[in-house]
């Protein structure tokens, strides 16, 4: 019973880790983890920088990693821009 307690301790104390942010656009459209990239385009445009990389974690076994593409952006939000009144 201890054993069980302690292992859903564990996983609750994981799910900030897994945890998706999103950002605000200073016109107001929210970007977030999981949208379709049609859609991420749409709302922000094309990427500054587009790149595929293999992430895996070393368990001593030949195992396939996770290939994913990380796109970079150059936003700025809403909260804490720099306005300019020219």
């Amino acid at each position: 019973m201890k054993k069980l307690l302690l292992c859903l301790s564990l996983c609750l104390l994981a799910l900030p880790a897994i945890a998706c942010d999103s950002f605000r656009l200073k016109d107001g459209k929210l970007l977030h983890c999981g949208m379709s990239r049609i859609k991420l385009l749409e709302l922000a445009g094309s990427p500054m920088d587009k790149y595929t990389q293999t992430l895996g974690v070393d368990s001593g076994r030949a195992t396939a990693g996770k290939t994913v593409e990380v796109w970079s952006y150059r936003l700025q939000g809403s909260i804490g821009a720099n306005s300019h009144s020219e």
